[in-house]
């Protein structure tokens, strides 16, 4: 084996491990995201209790927690499958959240409803192809994972 070949099989190995790290990484990082949101729940529970149910703000309170929540285990939920439907559905919350504050612009509306289609289209014309491809070979299964290749718009594994 001479030199070059050394060199290509560490470079192979630090890649390996750079990616087992990145992994670990952002699994922690998942984990932190539903400890926070753990801790969250629980203050908005306190927060709603103690809480004049008779305020109009409150239903906006509701509605915010409960699309934050939402966001975070959306985040949560991408790191660990690194799925790109997972990506479209945390903007997916994210938008409508941005959406449903009382002070939303004209204009804000305008931006959200584009960014919407955009998603729908995404999700029309990247995801479904894929899954219905899937589905009609009877490979779709909850744990068939999608996302985008260098071979193809969007690849797929099975497991």
């Amino acid at each position: 084996m001479d030199k070059k070949d050394c060199h290509h099989l560490s470079d192979v190995s630090y890649r390996e491990l750079a990616a087992s790290v990145l992994t670990v990484l952002e699994r922690v990082i998942a984990v932190l995201v539903l400890v926070a949101i753990v801790f969250y729940v629980v203050e908005s529970v306190q927060f709603f209790l103690s809480g004049d149910m008779t305020e109009n703000g409150l239903l906006y309170e509701v509605v915010y927690r409960v699309l934050l929540v939402s966001i975070g285990l959306e985040l949560a939920r991408m790191l660990v499958t690194h799925s790109f439907l997972a990506v479209l559905e945390l903007l997916g919350f994210v938008i409508a959240r941005k959406l449903l504050v009382p002070d939303v612009t004209m204009v804000d509306i305008l931006i959200g409803v584009l960014a919407f289609f955009a998603l729908v289209a995404c999700y029309r014309y990247l995801i479904f192809p894929i899954r219905k491809e899937l589905r009609e070979e009877n490979m779709l299964t909850t744990t068939t994972r999608i996302w985008r290749d260098e071979e193809r718009e969007v690849g797929y594994v099975v497991k």
